[in-house]
């Protein structure tokens, strides 16, 4: 049997954590106190990668209409977001986190049609095919 690893645990002691002040506290004080409790158990890393997620939430909310739209370079850096931080679902607000999940499928349909797209023969290449087959027609030798 494998055992779990560190960060896993960690996951679930941060998870359990916070379940049980959420029950025992009230709301807005609870939430507070242990979003301080988890940030102090999380990595640097982690706790960059949110800031950098949460700060280009609040530039694209600065944009001057009711409603901003999600440019190309917005979804990326949101999807990066998402691909490299484990707490994405809390962090990103702007979208819902299926949304995430479907633009990162479209990509991965986009980037697997342009793979397996087939490819233009060029026509030095298409003359060397038709020696070959024509040699292989007359004969071995």
């Amino acid at each position: 049997m494998r055992l779990p690893s560190v960060s896993r645990i960690r996951i679930w002691v941060l998870v359990g954590m916070e379940r049980l002040w959420s029950q025992l506290a009230p709301r807005r004080q609870a939430g507070e106190i242990v979003a301080v409790a988890v940030d102090a158990v999380r990595s640097r890393r982690e706790l960059v990668l949110e800031n950098a997620v949460l700060r280009h939430q609040v530039n694209v909310l600065r944009r001057h209409s009711k409603r901003p739209k999600l440019h190309l370079v917005d979804r990326l850096k949101l999807l990066l977001g998402a691909r490299w931080l484990p707490s994405w679902r809390r962090a990103i607000i702007l979208v819902q986190p299926e949304t995430v999940l479907r633009w990162h499928r479209a990509g991965f349909r986009r980037f697997w049609r342009r793979r397996s797209r087939p490819r233009k023969i060029s026509p030095l290449l298409r003359e060397t095919i038709n020696l070959i087959r024509d040699m292989a027609a007359r004969g071995r030798l």
